[in-house]
């Protein structure tokens, strides 16, 4: 499994990077979010990959945030989504804006995105709301966590709690 890499800039065009590895040139699919957060040709990057084997394809998309990773996982997990709506998804919105989208059930901004019509927004709102209004509860929580901490007083039940909605 190919994680991350970390290499020299070759080539960069707005949803394609090769990058130079130690002598081995990977091309990897980026969204315009991760293109423009690139430095220029001859830079070292590091970027977080998510390897995607098909039949007879084999891809490299990477992302110079790990949030867009996670969220590009999720949103290829929902049936009829692919890497390349995920990718045009991340082209088009940033991955916290895209999970706030999805939370409120925003099918009109969903259906901006190229690829994405108004059946298949619904069916992300629905595959993903429940998810992502999760792990919105299990960030504030921490947060929540973090600020009881700070008092010196452990919480017992806010731990517990968050223990359980992270183990689902």
């Amino acid at each position: 499994m190919i994680d991350w890499l970390k290499g020299k800039i070759v080539r960069k065009e707005p949803t394609y990077v090769l990058l130079d590895v130690n002598g081995v040139g990977y091309g990897i699919t980026i969204p315009l979010s991760t293109y423009e957060e690139l430095g220029e040709p001859e830079d070292v990057k590091e970027l977080n990959i998510e390897l995607v084997l098909r039949e007879n394809d084999l891809r490299l998309y990477g992302f110079h945030s790990l949030e867009e990773k996670k969220f590009f996982q999720k949103i290829t997990n929902v049936s009829g989504i692919g890497p390349r709506t995920a990718i045009a998804m991340l082209s088009t919105y940033a991955a916290m804006d895209l999970m706030q989208i999805i939370n409120t059930g925003n099918v009109k901004a969903l259906t901006k995105i190229p690829g994405i019509g108004k059946k298949t927004a619904e069916r992300i709102i629905f595959e993903l709301q429940e998810k992502f209004e999760l792990e919105e509860n299990i960030r504030s929580k921490s947060q929540s966590q973090m600020q009881t901490s700070e008092t010196g007083k452990p919480n017992i039940i806010e731990d517990t709690v968050l223990a359980l909605m992270t183990l689902g």
